[in-house]
């Protein structure tokens, strides 16, 4: 890591002949080198919470909320985070709010990389990379590049497609770019075509010249509070998002799990708004996202308990020794490890995600078979009732 935070803190192990140690360890070294984390911030608005909105705000209760609270958690650990900007918000917001939001993560050291939602400066009904062409794609990310090289005085090294929506022209557009490394791959997400191309899952792969770091996914073995024992557990693929998790405990679980797994890379994945929810009534402030805030901190606490580097986009990208599996002929690697986390939740919410697991049908199955017991029970109990009324009454 370079720029502010380094200078701040000459000491700090996440300078970079540390950071690229670290990586090179964990790459190379032994089958117990621990991975190195990357932060991910996806910066970009939603319909209630608009870029500028969602940069330093006061939340309701007088709780720091914002884009710079995620940064600022991260500098007091002395760390560095990977921001993907969407920078063609400017169409709405205009240029200076944000390039003022891109200097200023740059300013205080972190890592600023390109974040393509299209359909803010392209087509407002072409909402995916993959809506567009190659030459289209191209184009898009040469903008993208310009305005953060002309805003942080960078190159741009790393990209993430907005929904994950690269496909193969994407990898194409960021080789023809000189973006070295993309940051879309997200396994089982619909939007995301590049599951098409054979990457691995969990560890870096490489096609067209451009090294692909996946999200980083685990299976979650979710068992209901106090009847784990006796009910088979809800599997699903979750990544580590701190907007995806209903606690801390499980978002240390699902830490461990990985860095367990003897992964290169661990990816964490947070947005902009991720510690803020929509304002309750009109015109009051927003409202502070305190149980994720809880649970980024619970993560920062174990990755530092756990001492693993916690590097950026741009550290991976500078150093050239990336072990890579080749994607391009389409063959999965056998490399493919997903961990398993075993989560407890509460056993209303086990219910309704079995029930939703299911199909339609077989919902609606289930649906009926539970009015009719409980119709079934309920007429039970009432003739039950008036027998031992008339018995009573006899006597």
């Amino acid at each position: 890591m370079t720029g502010a935070l380094a200078s701040r803190w000459p000491g700090a192990f996440f300078c970079r002949p540390a950071v690229l140690a670290a990586v090179l360890c964990s790459l190379f070294g032994s089958a117990n080198a621990r991975p190195a984390v990357i932060v991910t911030v996806d910066v970009e608005s939603t319909e209630s919470l608009p870029l500028p909105q969602q940069i330093d705000p006061v939340c309701d209760g007088g709780v720091r909320c914002g884009l710079l609270q995620i940064a600022y958690l991260l500098e007091q650990r002395r760390l560095a985070g990977t921001f993907f900007l969407n920078v063609y918000e400017y169409k709405a917001w205009g240029e200076p709010t944000l390039r003022n939001i891109a200097r200023q993560l740059h300013s205080r050291g972190h890592d600023v990389a390109l974040h393509t939602h299209p359909q803010w400066a392209y087509d407002p009904q072409r909402h995916y990379m993959y809506d567009y062409t190659l030459d289209e794609q191209t184009r898009i990310v040469a903008d993208g590049v310009r305005l953060l090289r002309e805003w942080t005085g960078l190159p741009v090294v790393a990209h993430r497609a907005g929904a994950y929506s690269a496909n193969q022209d994407s990898i194409v557009a960021l080789a023809r770019n000189g973006i070295t490394l993309d940051a879309s791959l997200f396994p089982g997400e619909r939007h995301c075509r590049l599951n098409e191309l054979g990457l691995p899952v969990n560890f870096p792969g490489q096609i067209g010249g451009v090294t692909e770091i996946p999200v980083t996914v685990y299976e979650r073995h979710e068992r209901p509070a106090g009847l784990g024992h006796l009910l088979p557990p809800h599997v699903v693929l979750g990544k580590i998002d701190v907007n995806a998790m209903d606690d801390e405990h499980q978002a240390v679980a699902a830490l461990r799990s990985v860095s367990a797994a003897n992964l290169p890379f661990v990816v964490i994945f947070l947005h902009s708004f991720s510690f803020e929810n929509a304002p309750g009534r009109v015109g009051g402030a927003p409202l502070a996202n305190e149980r994720a805030m809880r649970i980024f901190q619970a993560l920062l606490d174990e990755m530092s308990a756990q001492q693993v580097p916690v590097i950026t986009a741009r550290d991976v990208a500078d150093q050239h020794n990336v072990s890579a599996d080749d994607g391009a002929s389409g063959k999965p690697s056998d490399r493919m490890p997903v961990p398993r986390a075993e989560i407890v939740v509460p056993t209303l919410k086990y219910a309704v995600r079995v029930l939703r697991s299911f199909s339609t049908g077989t919902r609606v199955a289930i649906g009926c078979t539970a009015l009719l017991s409980t119709v079934a029970m309920l007429w039970w109990a009432r003739r039950t009732g008036r027998k031992g009324h008339r018995s009573s009454a006899r006597t």
